[in-house]
């Protein structure tokens, strides 16, 4: 019968949550070198008297909220917010928080005001900002479930009882496929950046004062003897000049990545990390997780390998086109940072 598990103190599942942006925010500007030193607005009315007059800008504001499935709830959000600042001030970061309503409608009913912050600041300073990103609820404590049921049966190894969707563990075998894409920033240089690649149809894209070669090494470790990597260790020296005065970084690894047990998935992969201070530095370390996010189930026992395409083509190519194809994909992995 549909019992929901036999005897389960904590039970997981999975559910599209009905997301519906409020048309509520609270927009902030760092100004560099300014009075005043910030320039702020909301909608709600009574923090914007908490502000001088010089203090507030007023953005034009379009938004879109889009059904991509016609399921008859909202999968993404575009939003514009342009802000009519003075020609002098020099913008060098930004903040936003948005509201929205968020409701679980199936074995949980939950219903709450929940927002997104989203910051950025930069050393240099720049007149636009773009934001791509997957909303995510975070739970700290399991939700009590409704019913409780004692089903009179006993249910044999058969991967669940009838179930729709399942949650298994699973460590996927990870190999480091030897290439990567890195990019400096340089303050007050010309050129303002290094780049290089593994990928020759990147490199011929910029000029030979543009280029740097890195001197690579790296160690992928099996922690455990399973045979499968637990740790990738990588090493990239620079040679720079030595009036250049690094103030941000940008990496991206590439893998392949593969689940064998329930799943049959194979994908490229990749990390991206992004590093940028206001003070120059000569040397970044990063310590992190890779992890699977994954936007829909995907099918037990099926072989997934749609997936398995290069995430470089050859059409011409940028950095943040790329980010934004690979965050749409149904299954990416991430690099959960721990330490810089």
């Amino acid at each position: 019968y549909r019992s929901d598990g036999f005897w389960r103190k904590i039970e997981f599942y999975r559910e599209q949550p009905d997301i519906n942006f409020k048309h509520n925010l609270i927009l902030m500007l760092q100004l560099r070198d300014s009075v005043p030193a910030f320039k702020f607005w909301s909608t709600y009315p009574n923090l914007n008297t908490a502000f001088r007059s010089d203090q507030l800008s007023l953005p034009y504001i379009t938004n879109r909220e889009i059904d991509t499935n016609g399921d008859g709830k909202y999968d993404e959000l575009n939003i514009d917010l342009n802000v009519a600042i003075d020609p002098k001030d020099q913008v060098i970061g930004a903040q936003l928080i948005l509201f929205f309503d968020y409701r679980l409608h199936s074995k949980i009913y939950l219903q709450m005001e929940s927002i997104t912050h989203m910051k950025y600041e930069s050393p240099t300073t720049g007149r636009g900002l773009r934001v791509i990103g997957n909303l995510k609820l975070n739970q700290k404590e399991p939700l009590d479930f409704s019913n409780l049921f004692l089903p009179l049966f006993i249910v044999y190894r058969s991967d669940g009882f009838w179930r729709k969707i399942e949650f298994y563990r699973e460590q996927p075998d990870i190999n480091f496929k030897h290439n990567l894409i890195l990019m400096l920033q340089l303050r007050d240089s010309v050129p303002a950046f290094k780049f290089w690649s593994t990928y020759p149809n990147l490199n011929t894209a910029f000029r030979s004062d543009q280029l740097s070669l890195p001197y690579i090494t790296n160690r992928e470790i099996d922690t455990n003897g399973d045979g499968k990597y637990d740790e990738l260790n990588i090493d990239l020296n620079v040679a720079i000049d030595p009036k250049d005065q690094v103030i941000g970084a940008q990496l991206i690894l590439f893998f392949d990545y593969r689940l064998h047990s329930k799943i049959y998935l194979q994908m490229e992969s990749i990390t991206h990390m992004k590093y940028e201070s206001p003070t120059t530095g000569r040397g970044l370390r990063v310590i992190g997780n890779l992890k699977l996010n994954q936007k829909e189930p995907l099918v037990y026992r099926k072989h997934h390998i749609g997936l398995n395409e290069n995430i470089i083509g050859s059409q011409e190519f940028f950095i943040e086109d790329m980010l934004e194809s690979y965050i749409r994909r149904n299954c990416e992995s991430l690099l959960i940072i721990i330490k810089t």
